[in-house]
């Protein structure tokens, strides 16, 4: 009796560690990029493997040196290297960084592990507003962009007028006297429409101000 009551505590032990291992999320890595850095010091900054997880620009065929960094999997923790400007944004599993020239062009993440309800996509996306506004990052008046009014009417106003509409909304910011630029949006993305169960995503694209015709300010 005793035998198999220590054989049964082993194999449950051995269960147990084993759904442990599997639950857990994966450790976060880190890639860690500025438009304009080379592909080779994005590499060496970043935990994040980048030379296996990328079409290199130096195997690009002819001159342009294009290529891309794929995100794909979590957990990944995109920082933006930008002296002032610069960030961490929440753990990620899809995303990308583009390469022209050798450099780095854009930044273009879903700082999301899953889809989330639209209540819980909204309090990402507020603490995400909070840190670009301390971080000096303004709405571009040329494409009359606002920061999303996030008070409980502002929300319900979003979710009536996304419903109406069947579209994403979208900010475009700046960081004056800087040439950096971020469009900030959000969506549905799974059973849309069934408001109780929607599945929302957020999305950030970093970029030159140039790619935007960037006057200098």
């Amino acid at each position: 009796m005793k035998r198999g009551l220590a054989v049964f505590t082993v194999g449950f032990a051995a269960i147990a560690l084993v759904a442990w291992r599997y639950l857990q999320q994966p450790a976060p890595t880190y890639l860690v990029a500025q438009v304009d850095q080379t592909f080779e010091e994005v590499a060496k900054h970043s935990t994040f493997p980048v030379w296996e997880k990328s079409n290199r620009p130096s195997e690009y065929p002819g001159d342009l040196k294009a290529g891309v960094t794929w995100i794909r999997e979590p957990s990944v923790i995109v920082r933006l290297d930008d002296e002032g400007s610069g960030f961490d944004l929440p753990p990620a599993k899809f995303g990308a960084i583009t390469y022209m020239d050798n450099r780095v062009q854009s930044i273009i993440v879903t700082p999301l592990l899953k889809t989330l309800t639209f209540d819980d996509m909204v309090a990402v996306l507020q603490n995400l507003q909070e840190t670009f506004k301390a971080k000096g990052w303004v709405p571009w008046n040329g494409s009359h962009s606002q920061w999303f009014d996030l008070s409980p009417e502002g929300r319900q106003k979003l979710l009536d007028d996304m419903y109406a509409t069947q579209l994403g909304r979208v900010i475009d910011l700046r960081v004056p006297k800087k040439n950096l630029g971020m469009y900030l949006s959000f969506h549905c993305e799974d059973d849309c429409e069934d408001r109780p169960h929607s599945r929302w995503l957020i999305n950030v694209e970093i970029g030159k101000k140039e790619m935007y015709d960037w006057n200098g300010e």
